[in-house]
């Protein structure tokens, strides 16, 4: 049965799912700069990815959080 919780974790999932794939892109894009021999452009490309890992830890923890809540006194999913 999908609870408030699930739907919320399931979002946040999704979410982490994307930034995760993006940060790898930029990975990746600053890999062959280097390779290249263009390192500022790829020092360049991963200074963002600071502040990004930082959200992605941010929302791995609030699905965390969210897993280890009690289910006790929230609506279930549809309507009543």
């Amino acid at each position: 049965m999908s609870t408030v919780i699930d739907q919320t974790i399931t979002l946040n999932i999704v979410l982490l799912a994307t930034r995760l794939a993006e940060a790898a892109i930029d990975s990746r894009t600053a890999l062959q700069a280097i390779e290249a021999g263009r390192r500022n452009e790829a020092i360049g490309t991963l200074l963002p990815l600071k502040r990004e890992l930082t959200t992605v830890a941010s929302l791995l923890d609030a699905i965390l959080a969210l897993h280890r809540m009690p289910e006790a006194g929230l609506p279930q999913g549809g309507a009543r």
